[in-house]
């Protein structure tokens, strides 16, 4: 694809666009006990995850750095799992430097071993459609956002976490 390039060492995928004129979409979908991906970008994107189930050994399962709106849907009917290492630099299991909308009928469970369970350095909009949302622990915030917090719909349960919800 024009504009992305993609790395890979193990199950650890680095995802590089320089693409500003066409919104990218991928879809994440599979298992690792010792993956991530991350993603660098500066054009706004969609990630749909459809049976992700991943955790990572050495930091963040699931990076966007990206400061613009990304779209996160949870495909319907699917269980979407992300875990981060214990003891790593990483803000969150989930981190997204921009602005985080969710949508769609699917679940997903977050644990934070490290520090917060979710995190945006924007705001963080939870759609009408959405399905459930669940962070199971963390070892500060269950969701840490830098703007806003706006929930529409869907169902978000926040416990075990040492920090906010």
């Amino acid at each position: 694809m024009l504009g992305v390039d993609c790395s890979v060492e193990g199950a650890d995928v680095v995802i590089t666009s320089t693409n500003i004129h066409n919104e990218l979409e991928f879809v994440l979908q599979g298992a690792s006990t010792n993956g991530s991906l991350t993603y660098n970008g500066t054009y706004k994107c969609k990630f749909y995850l459809n049976g992700l189930n991943l955790a990572s050994q050495k930091g963040a399962p699931l990076e966007i750095l990206c400061g613009k709106r990304i779209d996160l849907i949870l495909n319907e009917g699917t269980d979407n799992v992300l875990a981060d290492a214990p003891n790593g630099t990483q803000k969150a299991a989930f981190y997204c430097k921009g602005h985080l909308e969710v949508e769609g009928g699917g679940s997903l469970t977050v644990t934070g071993k490290a520090r917060h369970g979710i995190c945006t350095k924007e705001y963080l909009e939870i759609k009408k459609s959405t399905g459930s949302i669940t962070v199971n622990g963390a070892e500060s915030d269950g969701i840490h956002v830098g703007q806003y917090f706006l929930m529409k719909g869907g169902t978000v349960t926040v416990s075990g976490q040492k920090g906010d919800g």
